[in-house]
């Protein structure tokens, strides 16, 4: 209906504006996802690009991340937790060549735990529990190979500096945070540093009053959310940390 013509509209414009720039849109390359959840809408249908019907697909990968037409994370997810887990068996080797857990950790951090908090502001605050869980333990099976392992009434616990200790006391002595805390602290940065740029702190709605304590009040206005899916969505989320 409308909503059809009004995307092929910008669809024709955009082909147009290509073309006169010399650029060629390749429309085999090109899908279109929907993001709906009424069920008094209706799908855009054989949206066209160069005379050619678009694919529509249910998930993009859009600069490295899973993005699906239901807006959750479950995908991304577990794409995060496939490629880090096939790549633990660097660990192991490095181990057997023997070197020391100081490198070791460090080449977790740096090699493999920054797969596992990428583009972290977007998807965060999106998490379920479990699949906050799933990444946690990407963290815990790399510490178990770095230092070894060892159950106490089946709670897996870790050798460090000739103590066995489980998982959240390790952290502390070896001075890592959870990913959880982790991601917490990217996004507050990233949000931080795009309300501080003058390019994208439209992302977010300043209160109108220009003077405030930034000790007491808080500069940026929060989105009212009708659902708990905006709630946890990522500008609500990081309007509230700022």
């Amino acid at each position: 209906g409308d909503a059809t013509k009004f995307l092929q509209d910008v669809l024709n414009k955009e082909a147009a504006g290509t073309e006169k720039d010399k650029m060629v849109i390749n429309e085999t390359k090109c899908n279109v996802i929907t993001f709906n959840f009424s069920s008094k809408n209706t799908k855009p249908q054989n949206l066209l690009l160069n005379g050619n019907q678009i694919k529509t697909v249910e998930k993009i990968t859009l600069l490295g991340v899973i993005i699906t037409s239901d807006l959750k994370w479950k995908e991304n997810t577990d794409e995060i937790c496939k490629q880090v887990s096939r790549k633990l068996f660097i660990l192991v080797l490095l181990k057997r060549f023997g070197i020391k857990v100081e490198k070791l950790i460090t080449i977790w951090k740096v090699l493999l735990r920054s797969k596992a908090e990428y583009a972290a502001p977007l998807w965060h605050s999106g998490l379920t529990v479990s699949e906050s869980g799933k990444l946690e333990s990407l963290q815990k099976s790399a510490l178990g190979i770095i230092l070894g392992v060892t159950y106490i009434n089946f709670i897996k616990h870790y050798r460090v500096k000739d103590k066995v200790i489980p998982y959240e006391e390790a952290l502390v002595l070896l001075k890592l945070p959870t990913l959880s805390a982790l991601r917490e602290t990217l996004t507050c940065k990233f949000a931080e540093d795009t309300f501080n740029n003058k390019r994208h702190k439209g992302f977010f709605e300043e209160k109108k009053t220009t003077r405030y304590n930034t000790r007491s009040k808080q500069p940026i206005k929060v989105p009212i959310c009708k659902t708990s899916r905006y709630n946890n969505s990522a500008i609500p989320y990081m309007s509230r940390l700022l």
